[in-house]
C-alpha cells in the first residue's frame, strides 16, 4: 500500500526529468492535470509538491532556487523553501516516525505546495542567487555519496531551476565553503517561516493552554535570534507587537515579546501605541 502511494510522485519525478532533457513535446498540455494535483488536498501532499513545482516550472519559467533538508532519525523531519529570483518563495515542513530512510519518505506528509507563497527581501534574493552563480548553479556539481555501512542521518538538496534547465546537488552532511552559506541562509528563512506559524499556533490555542504554550515559543526565538538562526526576523515584529501590547496575553509573555522587540531594533509595542495615540489627537 505505501509502495502504490509513492506511484504517483514518482511519474512526477519522472515527467520533471523529460522536461529538464527536453524530451518533453508541448508541455502545456499537463497544465490542467498538475493544476489539479496541486491543488487537491486528496493526493498524497508530496505528489502535490512536486506537481506544484513542475507547474511552476512550465508555466512561468523564472529562474528558481530550491532547498531541501531531512533529517531521517530517530524522527524524520522535513524543511523545503523554494525562492524565485522575484523573491517570492514557498516553505513546507513534515515530521513522522523513521520508518523509511529516504528524503523523499520524509517528506511524504509535507505541507502542500499549494500553500500560500511568502516574500523575501531583494538582498537575501541577491545573497542566493549569487552564491549560486558563484557555483555555476550547481551545473556538472557533484552530489555527496552515503559509504557502505554508515547509516544516513541528514540529507540536503539544493537545486537551481529555469523553464526545462534542472541541476541539482546533494549532501549527506553539512557543507562547507559558499554551499555551507547558502544552507545557512535557506535554513534561516525556514525558522523564520517556522515561528511565524508556532507564535500564530501558540496565540491562538485554548486559553487553558496558551500560557505554557507561548511562552514556549517565544523562549526558542528567543535562542534562535541570539544565534542569528533567522533571516529577516523583523517579519515577526507584527506578531509580537500583537503579544506585546493587545493586553490579551499574560504579563511575562508580554514583557518578553517586548523584549524581542527590542532586539529586533523595530518600533516596540508601546511605542506604536504612543504614534497612534499622536495622530489621533492631530486630526
Amino acid at each position: 500500500m505505501k509502495h502504490d502511494r509513492l506511484k504517483l510522485p514518482r511519474l512526477l519525478e519522472s515527467l520533471d526529468a523529460e522536461y529538464s532533457r527536453g524530451e518533453m513535446g508541448d508541455a502545456a498540455e499537463l497544465v490542467p492535470v498538475l493544476r489539479t494535483i496541486a491543488g487537491d488536498p486528496g493526493y498524497l501532499r508530496m505528489a502535490q509538491r512536486k506537481a506544484q513545482s513542475l507547474l511552476e516550472r512550465i508555466r512561468d519559467g523564472r529562474p528558481t532556487l530550491e532547498f531541501e533538508k531531512a533529517l531521517l532519525y530517530p524522527q524524520q523531519l522535513y524543511w523545503s523553501v523554494r525562492v524565485r529570483d522575484d523573491g517570492q518563495a514557498r516553505y513546507a515542513h513534515a515530521s513522522g516516525a523513521a520508518d523509511d530512510s529516504s528524503l523523499a519518505a520524509a517528506a511524504g506528509e509535507s505541507s502542500p505546495a499549494t500553500s500560500p507563497t511568502f516574500s523575501l527581501s531583494a538582498a537575501t534574493v541577491q545573497q542566493l542567487f549569487s552564491l549560486a552563480a558563484q557555483m555555476k548553479n550547481f551545473r556538472g556539481a557533484t552530489s555527496e555519496k552515503t559509504r557502505p555501512g554508515i547509516p544516513v542521518l541528514m540529507e540536503i538538496g539544493l537545486a537551481y531551476e529555469k523553464g526545462p534547465v534542472r541541476y541539482r546537488v546533494a549532501y549527506v552532511s553539512s557543507p562547507g565553503g559558499k554551499t555551507g552559506r547558502m544552507v545557512k541562509l535557506f535554513e534561516g528563512i525556514a525558522n523564520q517561516r517556522w515561528h511565524a506559524a508556532n507564535l500564530t499556533r501558540a496565540m491562538a490555542s485554548p486559553e487553558s493552554s496558551r500560557r505554557i504554550e507561548l511562552w514556549r515559543v517565544l523562549t526558542v526565538l528567543e535562542k534562535d535570534l541570539k544565534k542569528s538562526q533567522v533571516v529577516e526576523p523583523e517579519v515577526l515584529a507584527p506578531l509580537l507587537r500583537e503579544i506585546a501590547g493587545s493586553g490579551r496575553f499574560a504579563p511575562e509573555e508580554a514583557a518578553l515579546a517586548q523584549r524581542l522587540l527590542q532586539q529586533l531594533g523595530g518600533p516596540t509595542a508601546a511605542g506604536e501605541a504612543e504614534r497612534r495615540d499622536g495622530q489621533g489627537d492631530r486630526r
